[in-house]
């Protein structure tokens, strides 16, 4: 699944869009994947389909035109296969695209949680989410208030939640956990490519820290 979305990071951040249209791109993607088998060829297709739809959802002043994707996917698919790609997406997904992805959750957690000095650090663990599929058994609101537990520590405040996420300690611990895992893990980092280089994260030299969490 990784390199799949780190496809979808990649054009996010060559094109400069909003946060919320990346998350939302993904959230899109796993929810037609839920109800629909693909074949690994047509992947991609799925995911730039996906990216346009989240585009126009989010009223994206900047989004791409279709002849874009095509370019994007290396002619891989036509714009009528993107276009068809996009009517089979709304289908599956009932034309609702509301669902509250991390990003929604987290940026409200933030306004209460005074973690300023920490703000980068949660957004780049919020995109590290989106690449492992591990991560699909949690919660988006679960996901975004252990990163908020994370960046609390990191910053030496109280890692108590109940106030801004009504989630405790003990409500998280399997995503802390598994966030922690994740961390640990010197292969793991391999994975994020596209996330490291936009966040330039070893001028942050950050991944110490995360691993200390409680």
């Amino acid at each position: 699944m990784f390199v799949f979305n780190e496809f979808q990071v990649d054009v996010h951040n060559k094109i400069s869009l909003l946060p919320e249209t990346l998350y939302r791109t993904i959230s899109i993607i796993d929810r037609y994947l839920e109800r629909n088998l693909v074949r690994t060829t047509r992947l991609q297709l799925v995911g730039v389909a996906a990216f346009h739809v989240a585009c126009k959802h989010e009223k994206e002043s900047n989004r791409p035109e279709i002849n874009d994707l095509v370019y994007f996917c290396d002619d891989a698919f036509s714009d009528g296969q993107i276009r068809d790609m996009e009517v089979s997406i709304l289908r599956a997904v009932g034309h609702t695209l509301l669902a509250p992805t991390v990003h929604t959750f987290l940026c409200r957690f933030l306004k209460e949680a005074e973690v300023d000095i920490q703000v980068q650090l949660c957004f780049y663990l919020a995109e590290i989410a989106l690449q492992e599929y591990c991560m699909l058994e949690f919660a988006p609101s679960v996901i975004a208030a252990s990163i908020v537990h994370i960046a609390r520590c990191t910053a030496h405040k109280p890692p108590d939640l109940v106030e801004p996420t009504r989630y405790s300690a003990a409500n998280l611990r399997s995503c802390l956990a598994k966030i922690k895992e994740l961390m640990a893990d010197p292969t793991a980092a391999t994975n994020w490519t596209s996330i490291r280089k936009k966040y330039k994260w070893e001028e942050f030299n950050a991944f110490p820290i995360i691993i200390r969490t409680t």
